[in-house]
């Protein structure tokens, strides 16, 4: 499916810290998780084709993956992890 989508796009390693989970939109073949970055204050949807990333509410995630040099840009998601044990609040 990643193959269909980004066939003959180049793709480059991306890592963003410091964004909160808003939402996971489920597909039959990936989720897509729709994120905030608390500094700038950006959305972001990054498409977990492996349906691998679980996110919770009032968390800080670190989210590393590729992402593609097209006109519209996908984020896919490769790894996360929990930036702060402490829980914070959406803005």
């Amino acid at each position: 499916m990643l193959n269909l989508i980004l066939k003959g796009f180049v793709m480059f390693n991306f890592s963003s810290n410091n964004l909160l989970w808003i939402s996971t939109k489920q597909y039959d073949r990936y989720f897509v998780h729709m994120m905030m970055d608390a500094d700038t204050k950006r959305y972001y949807w990054v498409y977990d084709f492996k349906k691998a990333m679980k996110f919770e509410d009032g968390f800080n995630y670190c989210v590393s993956g590729k992402v593609n040099s097209a006109e519209k840009i996908y984020l896919v998601g490769e790894n996360m992890k929990v930036m702060h044990q402490k829980k914070c609040r959406r803005i």
